[in-house]
């Protein structure tokens, strides 16, 4: 059983899903997309190797925001997630793909960390790691 965890220290989570949708024009969605995979590009870099997962695996976005906190429904996923998957133009991407096939479940997990906000991604292939990985403590 293979768990990957990524931690995009010092990143304030630019919203939640109520702003793309408040007024935001589809570029301005696609420029924060690109440098949310950016930014997960860099910490995937950091991995010793490339992890061996048995598919599919589960995955959760931990969101500590600097501020109050969001709803779980409202917590960006899928920015970052796209960021995991292996392409030409992401040669460290750890998931060939974020289909059903690769990806049994995947959901956000907001917080608040007023100190130090964060965006933790927890990749696996063991559902119950997931669980424990995102329980409340």
């Amino acid at each position: 059983m293979t768990t990957v965890k990524l931690i995009l220290e010092h990143h304030n989570p630019p919203f939640s899903w109520n702003i793309p949708y408040r007024g935001m024009n589809h570029h301005q969605r696609n420029e924060i997309a690109k440098t949310l995979h950016f930014i997960v590009k860099l910490e995937l870099r950091k991995l010793e190797k490339n992890p061996l997962f048995i598919w599919p695996v589960y995955i959760a976005v931990v969101v500590y925001f600097s501020g109050r906190q969001h709803d779980s429904c409202n917590v960006i996923t899928k920015f970052y997630i796209d960021g995991l998957i292996k392409s030409d133009i992401n040669p460290f991407g750890i998931i060939p793909d974020d289909n059903p096939k690769f990806v049994a479940f995947s959901g956000g997990q907001p917080r608040v960390d007023k100190q130090q906000p964060r965006v933790e991604i927890i990749v696996t292939d063991n559902i119950y790691e997931l669980i424990e990985e995102i329980e409340v403590k």
